[in-house]
């Protein structure tokens, strides 16, 4: 296993199963994290829908760590863990990475706009909340974490 490549610590039970990636801030990590999701859906018989929602809100939210958390530009490790039962998914993905509530923080985007006349920022928050059925952030321990749901389709 490369050191880019994301880890996963797998956990099945009864009430679903569980996967832990661990991931570098790094562009390249999103092409592993998507196929170790991928699978991970396959696994607990996750709708098309259900896996192509889950990977896009996951593509934004994880890009925007690895490209903004971090003010040093140097090498961090961040987790995106996945819990899925019979009713859904919980997604956490959790940072050290600077303080940052993107519920509160991120700009609220003109969809009606034209393109042209758009503001940069907000619309990727913007898809995450239309595709999730839920979203909260909470700062613990110096750590960011942002919790995605959603309910089987």
């Amino acid at each position: 296993m490369s050191p880019n490549e994301p880890t996963a610590r797998s956990q099945a039970g009864d009430s679903g199963a569980e996967a832990t990636f661990c991931l570098l801030n790094n562009t390249d990590e999103m092409a592993r994290l998507d196929r170790a999701v991928e699978e991970f859906g396959q696994t607990q018989g996750w709708s098309e829908q259900m896996s192509y929602h889950i990977k896009l809100a996951l593509e934004e939210v994880v890009m925007n760590v690895i490209s903004y958390a971090y003010e040093d530009h140097g090498v961090h490790e961040f987790e995106v863990r996945v819990k899925s039962d019979s009713d859904g998914v919980v997604i956490d993905v959790i940072d050290d990475g600077q303080p940052f509530n993107p519920l509160q923080e991120a700009a609220e985007p003109d969809v009606e706009a034209s393109l042209e006349a758009r503001n940069i920022g907000g619309l990727g928050v913007f898809f995450v909340k239309t595709l999730m059925d839920d979203v909260e952030y909470r700062r613990e321990n110096d750590r960011n974490r942002l919790t995605l749901t959603k309910r089987n389709i």
